[in-house]
Order: C-alpha cells, then structure tokens, then sequence
C-alpha cells in the first residue's frame, strides 16, 4: 500500500527551477536589454530609410495598432474561456495604447507627445499615454498589495494628473484665438511634469522587475516561471526603451550622443513600447492564470458554517512528500479551532471582508449568507481578495442546498476543488492534481 502511495505521489513533486531564479532574472533582463538595444539599431541604421519613408504614413502606426489589438483580442478571448478576471487593469492599458495607435493612424501627428498643434485626435491619443502607464502600475503593484501605496500613488497621479488636465485644457481653447500666451504657458508645465514622468516611468520599469522576479521565485510549476520571464524581459525592455531616449538627447547636452557611435538616431518610440508590450502580454496569452500569479506563500483554505462554525471544506495549498504525507501544515486544530469560535462572533458581518495579521501569517475572511471562507496566506493582496470572493460566491451558489439544509456530511463538499482551481490560480498546481 505504502509503495502505491509512494509511487502516485512521486510523480507529484515540488517544481523546481534547474537554474537559479537569480542567473534566469539576470538573464532575462540582459535579453531585454540586448534586445531593445538591437531593435533600436535596427530600425534606426540599417533600415533607417525605410522607416522614415512610413513615418509620415498610416503604416506607421497602423503596424504597431494591428499587432497590439491581435494580442489584446487572444487575452481577452482566452481569459473568457478560462474565465481569469484578474486582468482589467492591464488589458484596459493595452486598449488604450491600441486606441491611440488608431488615433494616430486617422489624424498622422506631427511634433512630439503633448505638442501637436491643432491636430485635434492626436492630441487626444497623447492623453491616453499617461492613463496607461497608471493603469499598469496598478497591475503589477496590487499583486502584492491590498491597494496602492500611498505615497506611489501620490507620485504617479500627481505627476500625470497636470499634464491630462493642462492636455484636456490645451485642446479645448486651441480654436480660441488670441490665447497664445496660455497655451504655450501650459504647454511649458506639461512638458516640465513630462520629464518628471519619464523618471516615474523607469522606476515603475524596476519596480516591474522586482515583482516578476517574486513571482519568478515562487513559480510553482515551468509555464509561470516562463509567463515570468517573459513579463520580466518586456520591463527590462522599457526600462531600457527609456534610457535610449534618454541618450538619444545627449548630443544636446553634450559634444556627441552617447550611443551607437557618437550618432543621434531617431528611436521609434511607439514600435519599442509595442514590442515591450508583445512580451507582457505573451506571458498572459501562453498562461492566461498567471494574472493570479502571486510572488508569497497562500497556505490554507477553509469554508466554514457561520452559525454551527463546522468546517465544511478545507484545501491546504502544500505537497506531498513520497511517502503521501502533507510537508507543512498552515495552522494546526487547535487555531483552526478559534478560527470557528471567532466566526461565530463575526457571523454577522456578511460581505465584508476581514483581516487577522498575525506574526507571520494573515488570516482573510470573507462572508456570505450562512458560510464564511478563510484563507491562510504569508500577506494579503488585491487579487487574492478577488479570488476569495469568487471562490466563496461560487461556492454558495453551488452548494447552497447542502449549506441550508446541512445534516453534518462534508464529503459533498468535495467537488469544491474544481472552484478553487477556477477561481484561485494562485494555488499550487502540485496541490490542485491531488486527491486529499
């Protein structure tokens, strides 16, 4: 019996990376590097003619839009069949970049971001760049976080906040005659937050970088540490989008520019942005649950009755070892115990969600009606909140007969994995193939 045990469970084993997370991330982000640097070149040299012969056409930015909107349109099509939700924020900048792409397509810009003249669509699109960049901050921030931290908030929207509204004003009073000295009064403030943006764009570039590189650490199974590696080179490709532009100025600072040969070459811009987001989004489309890819420890999942406070449901996110026995346990009786003392006193409290922080675990909770759910995680955060709502909705919604009218038998309870893997694709793959 114990060699039939042994031999089902040993094909069951905790994935682990065959290099180091350290040596893939640094890896990882020199192909990024690389990467962009030759693409630059690329495009900027030896194909520099061919580029400036369809910057003033539609294919410009047509190129870019098309590529853009075929990937959006896969995620969104396989996180329908697989209904993932945790990709609103990311998505909705994807959109936008592809909706400004377009803008630009109709009404070709002429001049740079937030200068545009009395080009009227292009000016909108520049509005649509700052909005995006917010909106994938708070992808990658509320992995970790419950909400965003104050103070990055505060320096993000701070900082993009003006130059939308200074934008929205510059296009309302541009048919307005006589208003030249506002305008180019605006103008100038945009362009000074603009340079500010720039800085808050490389570091949500590292701060990108550190995420991944969690969750990297973490990846339970070869497609997240590959959804991981692909994000991670997409950050360190618009981290290093942004240095090249950087550098592509220095000529008007300094005697020569500080790259490819003392040259100033124009750097495409939209193209490198697009091609750092081909990388995010591949991630996504190859593994659509690694939108619920976490880079800390979810220990345990319990479903208890509010009113009897029985556990009805129990799933502990840890492997087996060879010999069929679980290797950690969350919280041993004696705590799950005053977790069902506690529900009772909480009972209550329907819909809301509470948090317990204990030394080295967080204790969520969410109700609803006559269950309560109770998840064991090393921190909390925005996504995991969501899974646990779902999870918990889904779960009543299943079983509510069984919960009203509950005569003491939790086996029929069991199917209830099949909600898990649905609604909380941060639980370990190993954990989710066994049958506990």
């Amino acid at each position: 019996m114990n060699e039939e045990i042994g031999e089902k469970t040993q094909k069951i084993v905790e994935y682990e990376h065959k290099i180091k997370p350290e040596f893939i991330a640094i890896i990882a982000f020199l192909i990024g590097m690389s990467g962009t640097i030759f693409v630059t070149w690329l495009l900027g040299v030896p194909l520099a003619d061919m580029m400036e012969s369809i910057q003033g056409t539609f294919l410009y930015h047509f190129i870019p839009f098309l590529v853009s909107t075929i990937f959006f349109i896969v995620l969104i099509y396989k996180t329908y069949v697989k209904d993932i939700s945790g990709l609103m924020f990311l998505a909705s900048a994807v959109m936008l970049h592809g909706a400004a792409e377009l803008l630009y397509v109709i009404s070709p810009p002429e001049g740079s971001i937030f200068q545009r003249g009395d080009n009227i669509l292009a000016s909108i699109a520049d509005v649509f760049f700052p909005i995006a960049v917010i909106l994938i901050y708070l992808h990658i921030e509320l992995i970790e976080k419950v909400r965003p931290n104050l103070v990055h908030a505060i320096g993000i929207v701070g900082t993009s906040l003006p130059m939308i509204i200074g934008q929205i004003a510059l296009i309302i009073i541009e048919p307005i005659p006589g208003l030249e000295n506002i305008k180019e009064q605006i103008t100038n403030l945009i362009l000074i937050y603009l340079g500010v943006f720039a800085v808050i764009i490389l570091w949500i570039s590292l701060f990108g970088i550190r995420i991944m590189f969690g969750n990297l650490k973490h990846a339970d199974s070869p497609q997240i540490a590959r959804a991981s590696l692909f994000v991670f080179i997409g950050f360190s490709s618009l981290l290093t989008n942004f240095i090249l532009l950087g550098a592509s100025y220095s000529y008007t600072f300094l005697e020569e520019a500080l790259l490819f040969g003392g040259n100033s070459i124009i750097i495409h811009n939209t193209w490198l942005i697009t091609l750092a987001l081909i990388f995010m989004l591949a991630a996504y489309v190859m593994v659509p649950e690694f939108a619920y890819a976490l880079n800390f420890d979810v220990y345990q999942l319990l479903v208890l009755h509010a009113e009897m406070g029985i556990t009805l449901y129990s799933f502990t996110n840890e492997i087996r070892d060879t010999s069929g026995k679980i290797k950690h346990d969350a919280l041993k009786s004696p705590a799950i115990l005053a977790i069902r003392d506690l529900v009772r006193e909480i009972a209550s409290a329907k819909g809301y969600i509470l948090l317990l922080e204990l030394s080295d675990k967080m204790i969520i909770m969410k109700t609803h009606e006559e269950i309560v759910s109770v998840l064991i995680a090393e921190q909390n955060s925005y996504f995991m909140n969501k899974g646990l709502e779902g999870f918990t909705q889904q779960f009543y919604e299943q079983f509510k007969e069984n919960i009203v009218n509950f005569d003491g038998n939790v086996g029929i309870f069991a199917p209830a994995k099949d909600i898990v893997k649905r609604n909380m694709p941060f639980m370990r793959s190993e954990s989710l193939q066994l049958d506990f």
